[in-house]
């Protein structure tokens, strides 16, 4: 209400008091009123205020209790300038500055000017400022600044030093930075092979505590630190006092609320249980999911077709009244919208879980990008694209059935859109009418049915689509057709194959490989395929995707990655390897595989004397079906158990000595002219001699193993797992990195194989292993004065 008050109410009395927690915020309410333009505002002596009141008055009109200020209409500065020329006015000294962070005007024409206080050279926490202003003049202003700063402050602590406390504040059994696919995402994002999510101290003015109003909060000079945690799962902001090293606090950078498994109605799947958020703020159950390590949010959007950008943001969400700590009775409106909505919320949850549980995928980047589904019942398709870093994925209706036309949030049309979010973050392939466009069609069908079995009980129908409308078969011979689409091609550039390109169609190549990998194919049908089965073919899928194939991708690709892929997994000549290379030949795409196949020997090669004779050590050779396997070995002093024409040959005892033997094994075929000899070397050497000689300060090279001994405390040592490795092993330091570290992998020669640097703080160390060949090695862990080695085996 406005009131008129005496001109004597223009003397302000009472002294300046500021703000006690350094914050913008008028303890008492101020009486306004209108008047001319040399009116101010009243304090009486009970009010505080942080701006200095005869400077203040020069620019304002009138400063409300909420912090907002009004400029007087006679200046002539343009909002822009306000910030450098007024800054003692708002109560900031010498040492502080504004600094713009955005200038955005609107649809009215309003421009708001952001600033960020700085003091001295860091800025200060919770010190958001902006300036309004239309046609180059100032309007008001809002905001936060803080006036009872000290002296500018430089840390006494190192970042190195904060970044330990922090870590030990936050402990995990993995971090972001030790997962090696997502520092390669992350690589290859930014293009700049040195990226990492390594935690990078940021030096500003922190508050205290979360909340800037509450009672005793302060400014310190503090390292921010971003953490994001794998296992257990978080995203924290950790402070550290860069005067004192002592941990300031913990904040969580995840919107508050709590993860509830709330129970929910689809069209496709019955009752299912989701993840949904309870927002404290509104007492309302969300379609948001932020408790799975990816983000995902579910609207449902009302907008036409040609809002494509917009539709997430205009779109709301579906919200269901109950309580906290009573999800399973909340009260959901299953109306279209709100089924639709929670269909496909289900499935992209399903999809997200099937990636984490099989292939250890966290989201389709394999970090914590947002996954944003829309749901909007007038677009007749659906799709996905990625803007700014935020996977999208659209899911419309099915309108060829007129208006009661079904949703198309089937499991495995959403988790198709899910995969080609994985495709991009992977292989990227090139979209358009080339292979590769097919390809990425193909793989997000073959990953779609794939959810759809997982999720329900291990059974799916081998039909892209077929409760709704699609119905992409990814066999000729198996589920309905519909004449708005033509059948998926089913050899390559042979039946049903588009030279103009279709992808959806071309696709179908590669979907039915994919169905004779897990069901077989008999002689009968011109060429044996063994059955593997969905799951490991699902293995050899995704490994060929992730690992080996590009965005200029053809079939020709796909086929020597797939079958490099299952040679990773299951070995050569295995039967896995066979069955790839023939539902791929059987599709005319390669040749079949030769009937006769013998891989190479694969075991230990090399054996320390010091360990002494006693050893147990497997020799294998995988080879085709039908073949016999006869071992030998030329050196009676290494003694094996189980040697002759068995399928694996055993060892047990080596020379106590330096000596050599060469194991042989005679693979004989059905066939005698396919029959062939593999040989391999053993050996046994002195693997740790003498240190040699360091000088003072340096590391030293090593050409073997050493033992030293361990200036840890018991139960202290580092330690590997897992132990044999496959692809992937974690070293654990025991103790956070206080040094420059290195860890070095080696072979039983000493020959170094790779080696990498551990940051400061950092405990765990991940080794990507995949690619060495099966048998012994040895990582040394080293500094400027020590070195420990620890022994490892690979076994794919």
């Amino acid at each position: 209400m406005l009131m008129k008050i005496s001109t004597r109410s223009l003397n302000i009395t009472g002294r300046v008091v500021p703000s006690r927690f350094g914050l913008i915020t008028l303890a008492g309410a101020l009486t306004l009123f209108s008047g001319s333009a040399a009116a101010q505002f009243h304090v009486n002596s009970k009010d505080k205020t942080p701006y200095p009141k005869d400077k203040i008055s020069k620019i304002a009109k009138e400063v409300r209790s909420d912090g907002w200020i009004f400029f007087k209409e006679t200046l002539k500065e343009k909002p822009q300038e306000l910030a450098s020329k007024y800054k003692e006015s708002l109560g900031l000294g010498p040492a502080d500055e504004l600094r713009v962070t955005e200038a955005s005007a609107d649809e009215l024409g309003i421009t708001r000017y952001r600033y960020t206080q700085y003091h001295g050279s860091w800025p200060v926490e919770g010190a958001d400022f902006s300036i309004y202003g239309k046609a180059e003049k100032p309007l008001f202003a809002s905001g936060r600044l803080v006036q009872t700063l000290l002296a500018p402050q430089v840390p006494a602590l190192t970042e190195a030093k904060a970044l330990a406390t922090a870590l030990s504040s936050v402990p995990a059994k993995r971090y972001q930075w030790q997962d090696l696919r997502q520092e390669q995402d992350l690589r290859t994002y930014k293009r700049d092979s040195s990226a990492t999510n390594y935690p990078k101290g940021k030096v500003l003015y922190a508050l205290t505590s979360e909340d800037g109003n509450a009672e005793g909060a302060v400014h310190r000079l503090a390292y921010r630190f971003e953490i994001m945690r794998v296992d257990p799962v978080a995203y924290e902001a950790v402070y550290i006092d860069a005067l004192t090293g002592k941990l300031l606090r913990i904040s969580s950078l995840v919107s508050h609320g709590s993860c509830q498994n709330n129970q929910v109605d689809t069209w496709y799947n019955g009752n299912r249980h989701v993840g949904t958020w309870w927002d404290s703020n509104s007492n309302n159950f969300k379609l948001q999911d932020f408790c799975r390590g990816g983000y995902i949010y579910t609207k449902y959007s009302d907008g036409s077709s040609d809002d494509l950008p917009g539709e997430f943001s205009s779109g709301y969400f579906i919200t269901a009244s109950g309580s906290e700590f009573n999800a399973l009775n909340s009260n959901w409106n299953w109306d279209f919208k709100a089924k639709s909505a929670a269909s496909a919320h289900y499935a992209v949850q399903a999809a997200h879980y099937f990636f984490k549980t099989e292939f250890g995928r966290n989201g389709p980047s394999n970090s914590n990008r947002d996954i944003r589904v829309v749901v909007n019942e007038h677009r007749n398709n659906a799709y996905f694209y990625r803007q700014n870093d935020v996977d999208y994925i659209m899911i419309g209706r099915w309108h060829y059935n007129g208006a009661n036309g079904k949703s198309l949030a089937e499991t495995d049309i959403v988790a198709h859109e899910f995969t080609h979010a994985v495709a991009k973050s992977t292989a990227n392939f090139n979209l358009g009418t080339g292979e590769s466009a097919a390809l990425n069609e193909s793989f997000a069908d073959i990953f779609g049915e794939m959810v759809e079995r997982y999720n329900n009980s291990n059974n799916h129908d081998w039909v892209l689509g077929a409760q709704g409308g699609f119905q992409r078969a990814f066999s000729a011979n198996i589920g309905p057709s519909n004449p708005q689409f033509p059948q998926p091609a089913q050899i390559y550039k042979g039946t049903g194959w588009s030279f103009s390109g279709q992808p959806h169609q071309n696709g179908g190549v590669q979907n039915r490989w994919f169905y004779l990998l897990s069901v077989g194919a008999s002689p009968s049908s011109g060429l044996y395929v063994p059955a593997i089965g969905e799951e490991r073919a699902a293995r050899i899928a995704y490994r060929n995707l992730t690992r080996y194939l590009g965005s200029n991708a053809t079939y020709a690709n796909a086929r020597s990655g797939a079958i490099q892929a299952a040679t990773d997994l299951y070995g050569a000549c295995s039967e896995e390897v066979i069955a790839t290379t023939n539902a791929w030949a059987a599709l005319g795409v390669g040749s079949s595989t030769s009937p006769y196949c013998a891989a190479q020997i694969t075991g230990n090669s090399l054996f320390c004397v010091e360990d002494g004779s006693n050893v147990y050590a497997e020799y294998r050779l995988q080879a085709s079906p039908g073949a016999t396997k006869n071992w030998s070995v030329d050196n009676p002093a290494f003694g094996f158990s189980s040697i002759g024409q068995v399928d694996f040959a055993v060892l047990t005892q080596v020379p106590t000595y330096a000596a050599a033997a060469t194991l042989s094994v005679y693979v004989a075929y059905p066939n005698p002219s396919a029959d062939v000899w593999r040989y391999y070397s053993l050996n046994t050497q002195i693997c740790n001699p003498q240190p040699p000689y360091c000088p003072p300060g340096q590391p030293c090279e090593v050409q073997v193993q050493q033992r030293m001994a361990s200036t840890e405390a018991a139960g202290q040592e580092a330690t590997i797992s897992p132990n044999p490795a496959d692809a992937y092993m974690t070293l654990d330091l025991a103790v956070p990195a206080v040094v420059p570290t290195t860890v070095s992998v080696k072979d039983m020669l000493g020959r170094t194989l790779y080696s990498q640097q551990v940051m400061l703080g950092q405990r765990v160390v991940a080794l990507d292993v995949a690619r060495l060949p099966v048998g012994t090695y040895v990582v040394t862990i080293a500094t400027a004065t020590t070195m420990k080695a620890k022994r490892f085996q690979v076994s794919h």
